[in-house]
């Protein structure tokens, strides 16, 4: 494409995305952790496409010693990270129904995405 120019912003221009993540309901990524690549019209400056690549807290493993297991222990930890009122993906590889309930039973919700790993 003609007059358009693919780059990297610098972290004192990430303000410039705060609409964009306002109306999805999401913080623009912290500049200090991340990199956003956008394609941007050269003539009017326009961002029309960006990627970020951004840090996301995630909570994993969730082990429990196996002679303590079912005592309500995995729930007990994870609670207790949720005191810390920070949002954060969860992964779940396994499918045991006892780990989803697990998962939902502590203010997780389960997403309707996929998981792509960039190797």
């Amino acid at each position: 494409m003609e007059n358009l120019t693919v780059r990297l912003l610098e972290p004192e221009e990430f303000d410039r995305l705060t609409p964009l993540f306002a109306s999805e309901g999401q913080p623009v990524p912290m500049p200090e952790v991340s990199e956003i690549a956008v394609a941007e019209a050269t003539d009017t400056g326009e961002i029309l496409a960006l990627f970020c690549l951004q840090p996301w807290l995630h909570g994993e493993p969730i082990w429990v010693h196996p002679d303590h297991r079912g005592n309500g222990l995995a729930g007990m930890v994870i609670s207790r990270i949720n005191q810390l009122n920070i949002r954060y993906i969860s992964f779940a590889p396994v499918d045991k129904p006892e780990v989803i309930q697990l998962c939902l039973d502590n203010g997780m919700e389960e997403l309707p995405y996929r998981v792509f790993l960039k190797k």
